[in-house]
């Protein structure tokens, strides 16, 4: 073990006490549990992951469920080769861990948007079909990506660029088939809508334009990102009116803050008045307040909180600024005091939810 890790190790293990040794905490009453408590992790080909004591583990996945998480979201990629997310998903079923997946959907060639929605219904029936007979029982079901970007290529069908009408209609309707081909396919469980800003109008206006079998409004939870002048609290509150009026279960299904900054531009995309310690404490402390943000939703509508580049040990994108430095694990692959927030908030699953419907 290195000499530059010593700190490190240390302040862990002041930070989690009994957790240093992988065990996670159960110190709350049953109303302070959330359902989905989890992370996303990138990749299973990262191997000899250990916590601040040394025991190590096999893969990320298996130091999360230790440290107390108990959800994994996947993504599933239409027309990709799915080798590496059967893998991860029958690690989460071995674990008896909940799986939240994203369906990716394959539509960008199709010539025109009638077209489109017809793929769309057709692969999302296809895709649960694989799901199902591959045994994996999602306890949610994403269709596409931040719906409100490019990044989810359902939502580009929807845009002024590719297609007459206005955005909304279009996108409401591609969300519309995407969810008739789920229920085709016998799917009976919740469906979930992820847009990356706290824009509850996005959410209302999807049901004003006719789409409305979705069950959860899924948001990513950034320091800064969205309106760069709204704290996280002020973002999640937006959420409220959406849980008490239109009766929608919310969460928080990308969320992180960094544990080490980056030299000249140590905050990157976050705020320092957003982010009150950019370092393994200040990561656990932000996880903890989000957390305790769904918690508060009226209602018990709080559904959950999942991190993104949960396991990220290397940038991977061009824009690698917002992604390994917001990690849960260190560059040597230690588990950060972030990770053991989990079992402090995360409900027991037991067999009946973990099947999923």
């Amino acid at each position: 073990m290195t000499r530059q890790l010593i700190p490190f190790i240390l302040l862990s293990i002041s930070l989690i006490g009994a957790n240093a040794t992988g065990t996670a905490s159960t110190s709350n009453t049953p109303n302070d549990y959330l359902n989905l408590v989890g992370v996303t992790p990138y990749s299973n080909t990262q191997t000899s992951f250990s916590d601040a004591s040394g025991k190590k583990y096999p893969s990320f996945i298996a130091m999360a469920h230790a440290a107390g998480a108990n959800t994994v979201r996947l993504g599933y990629w239409v027309g990709e080769d799915q080798t590496e997310f059967y893998a991860q998903a029958e690690e989460a079923r071995k674990l008896n861990m909940q799986i939240v997946c994203t369906i990716h959907l394959n539509v960008e060639e199709e010539k025109d948007f009638a077209s489109m929605l017809t793929a769309t219904e057709r692969q999302s029936q296809w895709a649960y079909d694989d799901l199902r007979r591959r045994s994996v029982k999602p306890v949610l079901l994403l269709l596409g990506n931040e719906i409100n970007t490019g990044h989810g290529q359902i939502n580009r069908w929807a845009s002024w660029k590719t297609t007459e009408g206005d955005f909304m209609t279009n996108l409401a309707a591609s969300l519309k088939a995407g969810a008739k081909g789920l229920r085709k396919a016998g799917y009976k469980g919740d469906i979930g809508v992820h847009c990356d800003r706290s824009w509850a109008a996005m959410f209302t206006g999807l049901i004003e334009k006719g789409y409305t079998d979705y069950q959860v409004a899924a948001i990513s939870l950034y320091p800064k990102w969205g309106d760069m002048k709204t704290t996280v609290e002020q973002k999640a509150e937006l959420m409220h009116g959406l849980a008490t009026e239109q009766k929608k279960k919310i969460l928080i299904i990308e969320t992180g803050a960094p544990y080490i900054g980056k030299g000249k531009h140590k905050t990157q995309d976050f705020d320092p008045e957003h982010v009150e310690e950019i370092s393994p404490r200040g990561q656990a402390q932000f996880l903890e307040k989000v957390c305790q943000l769904v918690l508060d939703i009226p209602e018990g509508r709080g559904l959950g909180v999942i991190t993104w580049g949960s396991d990220l040990t290397t940038g991977i994108h061009e824009w690698d600024h917002v992604t390994w430095n917001r990690a849960q694990v260190t560059k040597e692959r230690v588990a950060l005091p972030s990770l053991y927030v989990f079992g402090k908030y995360a409900k027991p699953v037991n067999s009946t939810r973990f099947q999923g419907k």
